[in-house]
């Protein structure tokens, strides 16, 4: 087990301006775990193309529930297999995240794109309300606004 994240060496310069002073994160981590979860939730699981530099797995997961957010990803990727979770396969479930956020940052970067002249942070407020609208079309905002936000 290498135990070693990598990000999409091709959006290098994209995470970077997702971090920062005026940006909506602090650390590059914080936006490969959101992205990872937009490439989900869009159903964009994308193979790198090249990586970036590699980050020890124990800096990485160094937030809370981020472990738990790889793991999570895994399975629903891959329900039937009951060993994706096993310690033999660590490396398998980084590359999962590795690919879920390469087609979350994808996706983040076409949606900033098409807004324009608007503010990161503004993007990232709508996609997030976008995401908390229910299947019947009400809004479900229990508290994840807020911690999102506080991040």
């Amino acid at each position: 087990m290498s135990g070693r994240f990598s990000p999409p060496k091709d959006k290098a310069e994209f995470i970077k301006t997702l971090t920062g002073d005026d940006s909506p994160f602090n650390e590059m981590r914080d936006v490969v775990f959101f992205a990872a979860a937009v490439g989900y939730r869009e159903q964009r699981r994308v193979p790198l193309t090249g990586k970036g530099e590699a980050i020890r797995w124990d800096v990485m997961k160094n937030r809370y529930a981020t472990e738990e957010l790889m793991d999570m990803l895994a399975v629903m990727q891959d329900p039937e297999d009951r060993e994706l979770l096993s310690l033999a396969r660590h490396d398998d479930r980084i590359t999962i995240l590795e690919e879920y956020a390469n087609g979350g940052l994808e996706f983040l970067r076409a949606r900033i794109h098409d807004a324009g002249a608007v503010s990161l942070q503004s993007v990232f407020v709508q996609l997030i309300q976008e995401y908390l609208v229910t299947a019947d079309g009400t809004r479900d905002e229990s508290d994840l606004t807020s911690k999102i936000l506080n991040l």
